[in-house]
């Protein structure tokens, strides 16, 4: 059939995940200050910088536009702006197994370090946003627990330290390491309650790796030379990843997970 345009938003979508019931989509875009100019009016080409990034490449200078959580209802699009604020951006939304909340991270913008970020829960229902407790630096790889209580992700504990898997509660309470020793995930997924998949690099290969929740045990699961990019499907009990090597830029493979 033909394809059916779903959001309206001034500067556009950025990243978005459909909601496990399928009857919404948390997205991301960009709003500012400078979208409610009346029409005609330039904009300023005087600008006033407090942080010291102020500039990346591939998005140029950063303006007042800041990225944030949009809730868009499948059937009729309609949109609700989920998270705010003029000195942060939000990112990668995850929904909770339920499709009641949308986690998400936040990075300041108002001249603390870039790298800073918290990790935030909104409900679907409405209401402030509440701060989950989690380490403060490069929060990434954001993955709810199949029961909705837990959220891993990769961070790290401070500007100088090694980004290791953490977990912390969605209900309250304090953040806590998986394992001292796997350091610099790349990527993650939960193998059901009690266990997590993961990559990361061990002695100059990436390896799908099991670790379980409760001791931090480490079991090795298939090495490659590279494996980038999984993705789990707990019903099937398959994984499918991509792998790389100095001479090939990447194959699909699935295996399963024993």
């Amino acid at each position: 059939g033909e394809a059916r345009r779903l959001t309206n938003l001034k500067n556009g979508v950025t990243d978005f995940q459909w909601s496990p019931d399928g009857t919404h989509l948390a997205c991301v875009s960009r709003i500012g200050r400078s979208d409610s100019f009346p029409p005609g009016r330039e904009r300023s080409d005087v600008h006033a910088y407090v942080n010291p990034e102020y500039k990346v490449d591939g998005k140029g200078f950063f303006d007042d536009h800041r990225a944030h959580v949009f809730l868009i209802e499948v059937k009729s699009g309609e949109t609700k702006q989920v998270s705010f604020g003029d000195e942060s951006n939000d990112s990668d939304p995850q929904w909770s197994p339920d499709s009641s909340r949308i986690a998400y991270i936040s990075q300041g913008t108002d001249g603390t370090p870039m790298h800073d970020s918290e990790l935030y829960i909104a409900a679907i229902a409405g209401g402030a946003p509440v701060k989950v407790s989690a380490p403060d630096v490069g929060i990434k790889s954001l993955r709810w627990s199949p029961d909705g209580v837990r959220l891993a992700y990769i961070a790290s504990i401070d500007e100088i330290a090694i980004p290791k898997i953490w977990i912390s509660p969605t209900n309250g309470g304090h953040y806590k390491v998986v394992s001292d020793t796997v350091t610099f995930p790349v990527d993650l997924d939960w193998l059901g309650e009690t266990a997590l998949c993961f990559l990361g690099p061990v002695k100059g290969e990436h390896p799908f790796s099991r670790i379980d929740v409760a001791s931090g045990t480490v079991t090795p699961v298939m090495s490659h030379i590279s494996i980038h990019d999984m993705d789990v499907n707990e019903s099937t009990k398959t994984i499918v990843y991509t792998v790389a090597a100095a001479t090939n830029p990447g194959d699909l493979f699935a295996a399963g997970l024993d």
